[in-house]
């Protein structure tokens, strides 16, 4: 009777029979793993801090507006406050991709 061929490889087929991994590649993953995970962590915390800080300057802008003795003070205010939002979004961007460059490369470490 033609059946199919018999595979003497049973650890390609069922992942549960495969055997242990040896400390070296243990070890190595622990590694990888931990970097990356340290990097993303880092990037959480730099992206909290981020959005901590401008809340703060969003408020403080409500602050100072209510303080304004006329229309153009307000808007001198809210010019300054855009352009100091695009500078920040623009280096916080530059901060995120650097941290997001070093999670995926593995240069973090424990």
């Amino acid at each position: 009777m033609a059946g199919k061929p018999q595979n003497s490889d049973t650890t390609a087929n069922n992942p549960d029979q495969a055997g242990p991994i040896d400390e070296r590649t243990f070890a190595a993953m622990t590694d990888a793993y931990g970097n990356y995970f340290k990097g993303l962590a880092d990037i959480n915390a730099e992206a909290y801090r981020f959005i901590t800080d401008r809340l703060q300057q969003d408020i403080r802008l409500s602050t100072d507006i209510a303080r304004c003795e006329n229309a153009d003070q307000a808007l001198e205010l809210q010019r300054t406050f855009c352009a100091k939002l695009v500078d920040d979004y623009t280096t916080e961007t530059q901060r995120i991709i650097a941290l997001m460059y070093n999670a995926a490369d593995n240069r973090n470490s424990n």
